[in-house]
């Protein structure tokens, strides 16, 4: 039954961050057996044809899972970058072959792509992407040990049905159930949700953490701010005889802003020749828990530097002003 609306279609034995994976071990043809120490696990999915197009997730060298993937087709797969960088460092792994689960099977399979890195995994968010491989789910393996090959018939089992609609398609759950229905009454149709509710399910807690950041963050930067205005607005109270004394022999108003700003913006110099080498000394601690990104953006330092300036600023502008606005007369009296 088609669906209006729908532009493609895949199926994987689980889609990315759906909290779920089959794990192996791997053994490459023409490499030594991984002594006890060596890791030489990975993660894989089966999917069916045209899966990246349908998931966007690039094919940097070689091809993708096709339709003529078949059975009697040579048994294949695709790696991401980091099963390349883990098993094969400075080789060239297309068309070099390997195995999983045991090493008499080390040619069971022919690299025929590399799918560029992607987060499938729901665990070690903080950690890069760890090798993963994909294989054709019509392509059923055969193993030395008859065990294994009974163990992977349950990797066949294709839990995920990847959608995308075309632009502007409204897709219901209910079509999608009833179209289902169509194939088969006895499908169970246990949860559909978009992708990005998916990620965002996966990320709530990084995403209460980020927040909470923020709102410490602008918290001590308004607490810095009243900080300064204090401080300037004191100093300003303890020179009101001497501004007075200045605007009696003909300083303008200008001037007397000039004189408090001066002293509360050598202050904010100070602090940002303090602050400035101590947040990129903290980047160096810190860099592991900000997986792709850069603790030493150039361009976030400047705009967080200047954030804190501005504020810095306003809060100073409000007792320079106050002082200027001090009577002559006034002033002197309070000698």
């Amino acid at each position: 039954m088609a669906l209006p609306g729908v532009q493609s279609v895949a199926l994987c034995g689980y889609s990315p961050l759906s909290s779920q994976s089959w794990n192996d071990d791997i053994y490459v043809d023409g490499h030594p057996a991984p002594g006890p120490n060596d890791q030489n696990d990975t993660s894989y999915d089966r999917v069916t044809g045209g899966y990246f197009d349908v998931i966007g997730n690039p094919i940097l060298r070689g091809r993708g899972i096709t339709a003529q993937d078949v059975e009697s087709a040579p048994h294949v797969a695709v790696i991401n970058q980091a099963f390349a960088r883990k098993f094969f460092k400075d080789e060239d792994p297309i068309g070099k072959h390997f195995g999983r689960s045991e090493m008499g099977a080390s040619r069971q399979y022919e690299i025929v792509g590399i799918a560029k890195d992607a987060r499938y995994l729901t665990y070690d968010l903080e950690k890069p992407v760890d090798a993963f491989m994909f294989m054709p789910e019509a392509q059923h393996d055969v193993y030395p040990n008859a065990d294994y090959t009974k163990g992977d018939i349950a990797t066949h089992y294709l839990g995920d049905i990847v959608i995308v609609t075309k632009p502007g398609a409204n897709l219901s759950d209910s079509a999608v159930r009833h179209a289902m229905a169509a194939v088969d009454a006895g499908l169970p149709v246990i949860r559909i949700r978009s992708l990005r509710n998916q990620v965002a399910a996966t990320f709530s807690q990084q995403r209460m953490i980020a927040r909470l950041t923020s709102f410490f963050g602008a918290l001590s930067l308004v607490l810095a701010a009243l900080g300064i205005y204090g401080v300037t607005a004191y100093n300003a109270g303890r020179r009101t005889g001497e501004i007075g004394l200045r605007m009696a022999l003909g300083a303008a108003r200008g001037q007397v802003v000039g004189l408090v700003l001066r002293g509360a913006l050598g202050l904010i110099l100070f602090g940002l020749l303090i602050g400035l080498p101590a947040a990129y000394e903290s980047g160096r601690f810190l860099g592991d828990q900000l997986f792709g990104l850069n603790p030493h953006n150039v361009a976030v330092t400047v705009v967080s530097a200047l954030a804190l300036a501005a504020a810095a600023f306003l809060a100073s502008l409000i007792p320079a002003l106050r002082a200027s606005r001090i009577s002559p007369l006034d002033a002197l009296r309070t000698e």
